[in-house]
């Protein structure tokens, strides 16, 4: 049966043990410091980049919000993307000697690209063992980071300015086709002489139908007359009394009877003119609705035409306007969306290095060493103490 542990003991063994232990730390600091002192130093140049945020935008959220925050994130993947990298390793040669850097091994043992917590700075921080080179590769990054988002809002926006501006030419070649559609219209298709034709002939049209009607009055009047005169014959001889058209106290030599049958005759004469001319103007009346039919089918086929280019011209004025109104409009909102990459801080030349860390290095050794000499003699003293039992 293990004896029983004892803290008395167990303090007052380690404490006569402190020698060793102190030769442990001693040896670890010392090899530490060995280690520190031939590793090559590496300086660490820093850049501070900044997101301006665009001004108004319905993709983007609100400034600073967690989800804009989480967004700027993306910034880190562009930064280290492979082609930016692999630009970056060429603009500075780190593809030659004596460095023979590639992207991988860039991005795994030399860059560090981190965004600011609760803020829109990136932080990118470069290990070289040359400092100027290590600010020189730090800034070139950062400035190849803000051309590439530069040009990148500059295709967007030449992009959207091109499909506008193509929008306002292809409105305006409309309005230019409506254009020349009605002035050929108005050159070929006679509008206004059928026009003026067709007027002309509802002109002689109204003339002969008024002429027509007076002569329906005319041989109704003479019809009223021809048939008193015929009555008036038909009675007795005696009972005639003629009546005449012909002016008062004017003397008749014929017989009344005789008188009546050449007034009768007169009558019916004018009866059949009238009707003869009833009927001619009615044959021009015909003859003159077949020509004055194709005249106002023409006429208002082409009035519906010439509406319908009108139509037309207004609607491509109309787009016109809307799509130079779209264009200015996609000008500002594009100015107002761009979101800007700027150096806030293009940093200095590091004058320490950032590793190897030498004091904190023998620091961790002397507190590993005296941990593992503890470690060690508790063993031993444990093991003595089961021995002894």
């Amino acid at each position: 049966m293990p004896p029983p542990f004892e803290l008395t003991a167990y303090l007052r063994a380690i404490f006569d043990r402190w020698k060793r232990i102190a030769v442990v730390v001693a040896v670890a600091s010392v090899v530490a410091l060995l280690i520190s002192l031939l590793l090559p130093k590496k300086y660490e140049a820093t850049v501070l980049l900044s997101v301006q945020p665009a001004g108004s935008d319905a993709r983007y959220p609100a400034f600073m919000s967690p989800t804009y925050l989480e967004y700027l994130h993306s910034y880190e993947q562009v930064l280290q993307s492979d082609g930016l990298l692999a630009r970056l390793v060429k603009d500075v040669n780190l593809d030659s000697g004596p460095y023979y850097y590639t992207v991988e091994t860039f991005r795994a043992t030399a860059l560090d690209l981190t965004l600011v917590r609760n803020t829109n700075v990136l932080k990118v921080r470069v290990r070289f063992p040359d400092p100027s080179k290590a600010h020189q590769i730090a800034l070139a990054l950062a400035q190849i980071g803000v051309q590439i988002n530069s040009d990148a809002n500059s295709a967007e926006a030449d992009r959207a300015s091109r499909l506008a501006q193509k929008e306002v030419e292809d409105a305006r070649l409309r309005l230019a086709a409506c254009d020349a559609a009605i002035q050929n219209f108005r050159r070929d298709s006679r509008e206004n002489e059928i026009g003026r034709q067709l007027n002309q002939q509802l002109e002689r049209k109204m003339a002969y139908q008024e002429r027509l009607t007076d002569a329906q009055v005319e041989a109704a009047e003479q019809e009223a007359w021809l048939a008193s005169l015929s009555a008036q014959l038909r009675q007795e001889p005696g009972s005639l009394r003629p009546h005449s058209r012909e002016p008062a106290g004017e003397a008749l030599s014929p017989t009344p009877q005789e008188e009546m049958r050449q007034q009768t005759q007169i009558a019916a004469a004018d009866l059949e003119r009238l009707r003869a001319r009833q009927k001619a103007l009615r044959a021009e009346l015909a003859e003159l609705e077949a020509p004055l039919e194709r005249n106002r089918v023409a006429l208002a086929s082409l009035e519906a035409r010439r509406r319908q280019l009108e139509r037309d011209y207004e609607i491509a004025q109309s787009a016109v306007v809307a799509s130079t109104n779209r264009a200015n409009d996609t000008r500002f909102s594009m100015a107002a969306r761009r979101e800007e990459l700027r150096i806030a801080d293009p940093g200095v030349v590091p004058s320490r290095p950032s590793s190897p860390r030498i004091m904190l290095n023998v620091l961790l050794a002397a507190v590993f060493g005296l941990l593992a000499g503890i470690l060690y003699e508790t063993w031993a003293w444990n093991s003595g103490r089961q021995g002894a039992a």
